[in-house]
């Protein structure tokens, strides 16, 4: 995922993100959380927000934020990746102005988280 991630944004004369593993420990404690409800959601009952879910992972939002994006149902990196640059508002997460990113798949649904 983070090769196409930065090829996407080498293409836009973007800077290169690194995979980040706290982010994506916070990525899998979605991904788990989606699957435990059989739901796609950004939501978490656990957290307050993104923001908290990060810190309690071991990470934060930089100072450009964060973000994340979560799918559903697709088997390989390379579906779910098209989807979400097919997608206005998550092909923006991938192209944000990040340094990091976390990616985590459990069951059928995925979590990328940025910051």
């Amino acid at each position: 995922m983070l090769n196409h991630v930065n090829d996407i944004r080498r293409n836009r004369n973007l800077s290169a993100l690194t995979l980040d593993n706290n982010l994506s420990k916070a990525a899998l404690v979605q991904s788990k959380y989606q699957h435990s409800i059989r739901k796609m959601t950004h939501s978490n009952d656990n957290y307050s927000g993104l923001a908290d879910k990060l810190r309690k992972n071991g990470s934060t939002c930089s100072l450009n934020g964060c973000a994340e994006n979560v799918a559903w149902n697709q088997d390989t990196v390379n579906e779910v990746f098209n989807d979400w640059v097919e997608s206005p508002g998550h092909l923006e997460n991938i192209l944000g102005s990040f340094g990091g990113m976390g990616i985590a798949k459990f069951g059928t649904y995925w979590t990328q988280t940025f910051n």
